[in-house]
């Protein structure tokens, strides 16, 4: 195996390691947040798309720079 190839493969790691641990860190404030739209005020998420959306950057923004 090439060096290129072994340093891609730690990147690799060590990136998806910190974007699972951004996401660990997300999850409770995401359900508290479901839980409160859902079950305190009666509905639904709106724009459950642009929600999901931005979670996705907001883990991505977390696992770059935290």
């Amino acid at each position: 195996m090439a060096l290129h190839e072994r340093w891609a493969k730690i990147i690799i790691s060590i990136t998806l390691k910190k974007l699972k641990d951004a996401l660990t860190d997300l999850l409770p404030i995401l359900i508290v947040i479901a839980f409160f739209q859902i079950a305190v005020l009666r509905q639904p998420l709106p724009h459950i798309e642009e929600v999901l959306f931005g979670t996705v950057l907001v883990v991505i923004g977390l696992g770059l720079f935290v």
